[in-house]
């Protein structure tokens, strides 16, 4: 992962699921983040790194992914905030696959989802990070 940061947004929604084969599945909407999207549509990396961070502070879980593209790699970054971010959190311990959406989610997610339902929104203006591992961080309570 290069040393500097990328912008971190916190998605302006975000959702869980099931998938038809029991892997879990969870959906960020997040707009600002459409021309690195864009960008991972066109180029279909096959590899992708990532690690978690965490604010005690401001306690909030930070994902930060990067795409090695060329002529210029793509990075990301998720914050997830405990208290409302929490079903979120419990949903990611353990591993699971992450999409970053352009699609708004409203209405499109279900506690369990078919194949076509996952596809209609992971053929969109989706990227997806798959098999993320993810243990919260213990506060300090």
């Amino acid at each position: 992962m290069p040393d500097s940061l990328p912008p971190i947004y916190t998605p302006e929604q975000a959702g869980t699921a099931l998938g038809p084969d029991g892997r879990k599945l969870v959906f960020f909407y997040i707009p600002q983040l459409e021309a690195e999207v864009r960008k991972l549509l066109g180029a279909h990396p096959r590899e992708f790194t990532y690690r978690w961070a965490y604010h005690p502070g401001h306690q909030v879980h930070v994902l930060l992914a990067y795409w090695p593209l060329e002529p210029e790699s793509v990075q990301i970054g998720v914050a997830i905030p405990e208290g409302p971010g929490d079903a979120i959190l419990d949903m990611l311990q353990g591993e699971s696959d992450i999409y970053i959406t352009l699609e708004p989610l409203k209405d499109r997610l279900r506690d369990t989802m078919s194949g076509e339902e996952v596809t209609a929104i992971t053929d969109g203006l989706t990227a997806g990070l798959v098999n993320v591992k993810f243990r919260r961080f213990k506060g300090n309570g």
